[in-house]
């Protein structure tokens, strides 16, 4: 049975690996913010699958106690992990700032990810393999990594700040697959594809009206056509060997922004994320 811990499960991207993850043989834990909507989740999924196996843990990636207890939880209750899939994310019509201090985009987009990840570290890295999954997206490729404003949010962009954070997500997956090189742990990212999923804020008439439109043109797929890439590199048997992919949503391997491939600029934000999380955490190999 592999053990997957997934944050992020209630809606979109999220929900359909759950789904699938329910229907095989997979111990599936949801890390989520929203806890009852996660056990009404749960019930949903062992309603349709008696012999799951599901458990739920509250997570708030904007929280770096939240973030703290639930790898706490996970560490004690579970033990050994097989996969972690770094799914969660967000994006905000209104700029504000996390308890960090941060953006709070980035803050819940990159910060908890990496604060998790490296609390949980320790229970993927043994005897067989393991694989740590980060969905990104294209939208990278627009981001510029401005060191000198993530605590700044005036002239605050939707846009840009989302896309900043999931430039964040592919240069710490780079850092971290170097860092796991000599280990068992597996670490790549990914694009899902343009997917209709509730990211987009649901207040704004504008936003639901272009959600609508593009997933009516087919510009927007449905979620289970996002979940098929992070369920490629989180369960196939040929994504096993890889390490510092970034893969399209047709689960074909791409060059990633310049910025995401720089090593310098990589450990310059793998240094403040641990300064701004706490985290020390290396992989032993």
């Amino acid at each position: 049975m592999t053990r997957i811990v997934i944050t992020g499960c209630t809606n979109g991207i999220g929900r359909s690996m759950a789904e699938t993850l329910a229907a095989s043989d997979n111990h599936l834990i949801m890390a989520v913010r929203d806890v009852k909507r996660g056990h009404e989740l749960r019930h949903t999924l062992t309603r349709a699958n008696p012999a799951a196996q599901i458990d739920v843990v509250e997570c708030n990636l904007a929280s770096r106690g939240s973030v703290d207890t639930c790898a706490d939880r996970i560490l004690r209750r579970f033990g050994t992990l097989d996969v972690l899939v770094n799914n969660a994310g967000t994006m905000l019509r209104q700029p504000r700032l996390a308890e960090s201090g941060y953006e709070l985009t980035f803050a819940t987009n990159h910060l908890g990810p990496f604060q998790l990840t490296n609390r949980l570290l320790p229970a993927l890295t043994h005897d067989n393999t393991a694989r740590i999954v980060v969905v990104a997206s294209t939208t990278h490729y627009q981001a510029d990594m401005d060191f000198s404003n993530l605590t700044n949010v005036d002239n605050y962009s939707m846009m840009r700040a989302y896309s900043r954070s999931k430039l964040a997500n592919v240069m710490f997956a780079n850092a971290l697959a170097r860092r796991c090189a000599d280990t068992n742990v597996r670490v790549n990212s990914l694009h899902p594809g343009s997917i209709a999923t509730n990211i987009l804020p649901s207040k704004s008439l504008l936003w639901r009206t272009i959600g609508r439109t593009a997933a009516l043109l087919g510009i927007m797929k449905p979620a289970h056509l996002g979940a098929a890439t992070p369920l490629y590199l989180a369960l196939d048997d040929h994504a096993a060997d890889l390490q510092g992919a970034y893969l399209d949503e047709h689960q074909i391997p791409q060059t990633c922004a310049a910025q995401a491939s720089s090593v310098k600029l990589q450990e310059r934000l793998w240094d403040l994320s641990a300064t701004a999380t706490g985290s020390s955490e290396e992989p032993n190999g």
